[in-house]
């Protein structure tokens, strides 16, 4: 409870403080998808710590797999310019779904108009060649993202929707669940089997009042 708490809290201050789209289903689904991510990773740290052996190997294992679960989420890399040996990693990432949930849920819908400004950012990004060429027809071009959607399928965000995204949060937060209690199960169990053993084999008393063998020399 106290996670989905805190997690709430920051969906509320960020979601008004950003400013992202008004409308209350927007909102609602911006904070579904910001408490969902928050515990399928405090899933994930669940079961790293019931599977290790220690601390020390949680820590290190603990923030790699976030690393890498950011890495192929969909922020810092477009998921087209990953190589195809690594390129299925990206399911495994629970950022890559609540990241394109929060994407969809705030450009879907939205539509945008460039200006002399906008145009004239656009033109810097080419080479000089195609410059002279653009300049002379460039108030006949469209607006290079006119749409929310437009933006969305440039960053390979459109592929899987809002909810499916949402139900794979929930999916992979309760597989890892289910996967720390085998850990924890199996745990306990090695515990308790090592208590009987203990228990089924005590260790014998000294006999303090054996008698002495015949011919023990007496001690002064």
């Amino acid at each position: 409870p106290l996670q989905l708490l805190f997690a709430l809290i920051f969906s509320v201050m960020s979601y008004f403080l950003v400013g992202l789209q008004p409308g209350l289903l927007h909102f609602l689904k911006y904070c579904l998808a910001v408490v969902i991510t928050t515990l399928a990773a405090e899933s994930y740290v669940i079961m790293v710590g019931a599977w290790v052996p220690d601390d020390k190997t949680a820590a290190i294992l603990g923030p790699v797999a976030f690393a890498l679960m950011s890495l192929f989420g969909g922020f810092f890399l477009n998921i087209d310019s990953l190589p195809f040996f690594v390129a299925w990693l990206q399911y495994l990432s629970l950022f890559k779904y609540s990241f394109a949930a929060i994407m969809q849920n705030e450009f879907r819908g939205l539509k945008f108009t460039c200006d002399e400004e906008d145009s004239r950012t656009w033109l810097e990004t080419l080479d000089d060649s195609t410059r002279a060429h653009v300049e002379e027809f460039i108030h006949l071009l469209p607006c290079p993202t006119p749409d929310g959607e437009t933006h969305l399928h440039r960053l390979k965000l459109d592929q899987i929707g809002v909810w499916p995204c949402i139900f794979s949060l929930a999916l992979i937060a309760v597989l890892f669940r289910v996967l720390g209690f085998v850990a924890l199960r199996r745990r306990s169990r090695a515990l308790m089997s090592g208590q009987q053993k203990e228990r089924r084999c005590p260790v014998l008393p000294r006999n303090r009042g054996a008698k002495k063998p015949e011919g023990h020399p007496k001690q002064g």
